[in-house]
């Protein structure tokens, strides 16, 4: 919804406007702000949050809402209840909204924010796995006696459930985009990693090159801190790691041009020079002939994921440290970059404390190390139960013991 103090952050020169727009009573506020955007060379994107209704709402559709444990819902800010995708609020009214939309603003763009499972809130408050009425009859129609789980510690929550029935599944979400999506921000708490823009975008480009990368740069501190500015020198980091990357460079920013925002300049700059030299960065590939593979939480418990995600960390600040240009693997897709027409063009594959490979992967690795491929195994990588090794490729054939810490040697 365009409220009368709705104004474009910047022209086609990239200068920030003063004042509101003025909206026409003889036309609709959606076709001023297109006729603005497009008439400075801009394109104007909407953007909605599915996951979210209003408490009257709520009040009315208590089975569209996500439920505690206890039955309670999940309030959200401003008064705003979430729903869960299950519910008829996702599966059918959400279709009629986007036909509404679509059918009446001419926009250039579709943004759809947050459309799965929320078990956590922007309050940082963790509320568990939804069991609210239409969550709770879906699994009592699946799983029979099975108790719905709690949350992210218990036996059946999804990630084990999956890898109990189906040990060699390994989940893969969102791969069908158009665009690729990833937000850079920090948040308080947060433990700051100065590359993970970089690597995030690397992993990103390197697993489907011909799919534009947005990286979504929020401007503020975290949605409960968004009135505080984002350091200048990080922010602008996002920025230039994105490009580096291949990706497109995206501002976000929230509430009055009051706020302080001191990110906005040098994003202006950042931002031009991306434009300027589009076409040397249009279709930008990574070259580098050493992949990295990221963990990725799903296939791990949390200590398995920080210890993994630590020895990723270490290695790839140590290789840019000497200088080794590398490309980011995601653990989920890597198998394609070996299997691909240019694997050959990847001299060197890490597996950093990876754990346990699925059985297809441990075969794809070793048919790649056969053709010449060097493999760098860390940790626990490539080593299935019982410490007994998955892949031919390792020079043993069981792990008798795992040392952890310094002060084990």
């Amino acid at each position: 919804m365009l409220g009368p103090k709705f104004s474009l952050a910047k022209d086609q020169r990239g200068v920030l406007r003063d004042g509101p727009l003025t909206f026409s009573r003889e036309r609709r506020p959606d076709q001023d702000v297109l006729g603005a955007a497009h008439s400075r060379g801009m394109r104007l994107s909407a953007r909605i949050d599915s996951l979210k209704v209003q408490g009257r709402v709520a009040e009315e559709h208590p089975d569209w809402l996500h439920g505690s444990l206890k039955g309670e819902w999940q309030n959200q800010t401003a008064g705003l209840v979430s729903v869960c995708p299950p519910g008829q609020y996702y599966q059918q009214r959400i279709f009629d909204i986007l036909d509404e939309v679509t059918s009446r603003y001419q926009v250039d763009g579709f943004f759809v924010n947050w459309t799965g499972f929320s078990e956590r809130v922007y309050l940082k408050v963790y509320h568990g796995v939804c069991h609210g009425k239409s969550c709770g009859a879906r699994w009592r129609k699946y799983a029979g006696d099975l108790g719905l789980t709690h949350g992210s510690e218990d036996a059946n929550y999804p990630n084990a459930f999956v890898a109990e029935k189906l040990p060699d599944a390994g989940p893969i979400l969102g791969g069908g985009a158009q665009i690729w999506f990833h937000e850079a921000n920090n948040a308080v708490g947060r433990e700051t990693w100065h590359h993970a823009t970089s690597e995030t975008v690397s992993s990103l480009t390197s697993y489907r090159p011909e799919v534009p990368v947005l990286a979504n740069s929020v401007s503020f501190m975290a949605m409960p801190y968004r009135m505080g500015s984002e350091e200048l020198g990080q922010f602008a980091q996002y920025l230039l790691q994105t490009v580096s990357r291949g990706g497109n460079p995206s501002t976000y920013i929230r509430c009055t041009r009051e706020t302080p925002y001191l990110g906005l300049d040098i994003a202006k700059i950042i931002t031009n020079f991306h434009r300027k030299w589009q076409e040397v960065y249009d279709g930008l590939e990574p070259v580098a002939n050493t992949g990295l593979v990221s963990p990725h939480g799903g296939q791990m418990n949390e200590t398995q994921y920080e210890e993994a995600f630590s020895e990723f960390r270490g290695l790839c600040s140590g290789m840019q440290e000497l200088h080794i240009s590398l490309t980011s693997f995601h653990r989920v897709t890597y198998p394609r970059h070996l299997r691909a027409k240019d694997s050959r063009r990847h001299d060197v594959v890490i597996l950093p404390n990876l754990g346990k490979p699925r059985s297809e992967d441990a075969s794809i690795l070793d048919e790649w190390v056969a053709q010449g491929g060097r493999l760098i195994a860390t940790g626990t990588s490539g080593v299935g139960d019982g410490g007994v090794a998955q892949l031919k490729a390792l020079p043993t054939e069981r792990q008798r013991d795992v040392i952890m810490h310094q002060e084990s040697l």
